[in-house]
């Protein structure tokens, strides 16, 4: 097992800020890839690891000696290499790590402000990660504090007005460009979490029902169709759908081209949108005469119009975060008061045993259940005493402690115990 006294919190990723979709695409891992992973860093003794792997970043945050740990270990399972990586990534610690969490989750810092698609993959990597019992109490209540920001920003705020995702701007491109959508048969090729929300946005802002949902497992296909009354082809018959639509939007999670130059026709005129990041739709595609192609990067444009209005609503985003970042901290600060107010109770514990029984000896007449019982009230009111004072005294807490310590000759905890109450945090 390794030295949890070594360990820190950090996060390292790379995101659209500074990573085109072709190198979030090296980066990008499948959901097999990241169940591998976590598995990999619980097996070396490292605990509390999330991996986050989006369309538009990918993220990797837990407690390790160094940030290369995280680094060294997704790189040897994706494309790109450790110094790619390095040219487009953040590597955070602690306070960083949390604040920038905070911000992906509310739509701060997504590629589209205000979007909120990450929400369900965020939980879904917490899931992940809980599956294996790679969760500590510190970063269990860390997300579950991030997802509840997030639900109050969504309820109290209108940032997610207007375009909220890849997939709803996907819908408005179409309406923009496409004559006649309404009537024009539309394939969605995968059904996962954007497919999903790409048929929601088609079936809802755009009057259109011919929708046909293809994807590798059929019975998934299957699943959503008959949710929303549309209809589902196998697999096997991809290329012969694809040949009759007009509009062909790909959300498969690929790591090669799902969708190749040799399964479109020539001539036919076609509008291709591919939500998938790495690119599922083969860039030779691009250049084909009729064929209209744009992807998430391009989608991110249509967007500014509604960027002022969201802007507007950003300082109470950034309210929100604070309350909800504070209460965090407290919980925090409370976990390492704890050993040092755990020692003390038991000091003055000792302290009334040896003087009861040092009474007891002295007098036949000695009411010691009286005495237990004043002298356990005084305990109680010296200890909740100290623990108000250090959580409304934050700024002189630890020296507080530190005086108490050496005050009552109060016995340091064992290094393990010290790391469970999160000190180096």
């Amino acid at each position: 097992m390794l030295n949890q006294k070594e360990k820190q919190y950090y996060l390292v990723g790379l995101s659209y800020k500074k990573a085109d979709v072709k190198t979030r695409g090296e980066f990008s891992l499948s959901e097999e890839q990241q169940l591998a992973l976590l598995n990999s860093f619980k097996e070396e003794g490292y605990e509390s690891v999330l991996i986050l792997s989006t369309c538009n970043r990918t993220e990797i945050s837990g407690f390790v000696e160094h940030p290369y740990i995280l680094i060294n270990k997704l790189c040897n399972v994706v494309e790109g290499s450790v110094d790619k990586f390095l040219d487009v990534a953040y590597i955070l610690k602690t306070e960083q790590a949390i604040n920038h969490l905070y911000r992906i989750v509310t739509g701060l810092d997504s590629q589209i402000l205000g979007d909120y698609e990450i929400i369900g993959q965020l939980k879904r990597s917490v899931t992940n990660s809980k599956k294996i019992g790679g969760l500590n109490a510190f970063t269990e209540r860390l997300f579950n504090s991030v997802i509840k920001t997030s639900k109050r920003v969504k309820n109290e705020t209108l940032i997610s007005s207007g375009v909220t995702s890849v997939a709803y701007a996907a819908t408005q491109y179409l309406k923009d460009n496409v004559q006649d959508l309404k009537s024009k048969k539309i394939v969605i090729f995968g059904v996962g979490e954007i497919g999903k929300n790409s048929l929601k946005n088609v079936l809802s802002y755009t009057d259109n029902k011919n929708v046909i949902l293809i994807n590798r497992t059929y019975e998934n296909a299957q699943f959503l169709a008959d949710q929303f009354d549309v209809e589902v082809r196998k697999y096997e018959n991809l290329k012969e759908e694809v040949a009759n639509t007009d509009v062909l939007i790909v959300a498969t999670g690929s790591q090669t081209p799902t969708i190749r130059k040799e399964d479109l026709p020539q001539d036919k005129e076609m509008y291709i949108v591919d939500l998938s990041v790495p690119r599922n739709v083969d860039v030779s595609i691009d250049k084909m005469p009729n064929k209209y192609v744009v992807d998430v990067d391009y989608l991110s444009v249509l967007t500014e119009e509604t960027k002022e209005n969201r802007l507007k609503e950003v300082p109470k985003v950034e309210s929100i975060i604070e309350e909800e970042k504070q209460d965090f901290i407290k919980w925090v600060e409370a976990r390492k008061f704890a050993p040092v107010i755990k020692m003390l109770k038991q000091k003055l514990n000792d302290f009334q045993t040896e003087e009861i029984n040092y009474h007891k000896r002295k007098s036949s007449a000695f009411d010691e259940n009286e005495i237990q019982t004043v002298s356990d009230r005084i305990n109680q009111k010296i200890i909740r005493h100290f623990a108000t004072y250090l959580h409304t005294n934050m700024e002189n807490a630890d020296t507080c402690i530190h005086l108490v310590k050496e005050m009552f000759n109060l016995e340091l905890e064992s290094a393990h115990e010290k790391n469970k109450n999160w000190n180096a945090v």
